[in-house]
């Protein structure tokens, strides 16, 4: 049986679908909804209060699906994964270590444009998304005993935003290119040594109007 408020929240969802496609009609957007990919190779940077690895350039890959209200802002949710990223091989009196990151993040929020000439605009895009990161340790001592491993995982929030420009050479396609910044907020909060993650670079990107 389908509770009260299960009830409740599909009706919201349905009467904002129609609400969101009565004004899209109003505002004459003639293909409201996008779907967007970017890629791009973003640093890593760890915010703790005890020394932090070093990273190499990471692979940022998002979806986004998007629905603009007007020429000038609209919505947005998406998917965002980080894979596998290794840190330099740091060295101690045991012997040697390195640490590979990954997350994947849903993100939820919203975009504006700034028309700059015909089918070229600045854009911002900004909000939340809730993450799930993945820590892995190699450790190898030196031949005094066999290599170990270890891993943990951790789920939180967070933040995203970002800037960039986009070029529209046909009514359905967009061609971007951006910067982006995401903020995953208290990693393994629940250990003395939370840190917070930063990707940060530019991305490439295309997308579809419908």
């Amino acid at each position: 049986m389908i509770s009260l408020s299960t009830r409740m929240l599909l009706a919201i969802m349905l009467f904002s679908g129609i609400s969101v496609s009565g004004y899209a009609d109003e505002q004459d957007i003639e293909r409201p909804y996008s779907i967007n990919l970017t890629f791009g190779r973003p640093e890593v940077a760890i915010s703790s209060e005890n020394t932090a690895p070093d990273f190499d350039l990471s692979r940022n890959s998002q979806i986004n699906l998007g629905y603009d209200f007007n020429p000038w802002w609209g919505i947005e949710t998406g998917i965002s994964i980080v894979a596998d990223n290794e840190s330099e091989i740091a060295h101690d009196l045991a012997g040697s270590y390195q640490t590979t990151l990954s997350s994947k993040s849903a993100l939820l929020g919203a975009h504006g444009y700034y028309p700059i000439a015909d089918h070229f605009r600045g854009y911002l895009r900004l909000g939340g998304l809730a993450y799930k990161a993945n820590l892995d340790l190699e450790e190898t001592f030196d031949d005094v005993k066999e290599a170990g491993k270890d891993s943990a995982t951790d789920n939180g929030f967070g933040y995203y935003y970002s800037l960039g420009f986009d070029w529209q050479p046909t009514k359905v396609t967009v061609v971007r290119i951006e910067y982006q910044r995401q903020e995953l907020l208290d990693v393994f909060s629940d250990s003395i040594r939370s840190f917070d993650i930063t990707y940060s670079g530019l991305a490439l990107g295309i997308g579809i109007y419908f």
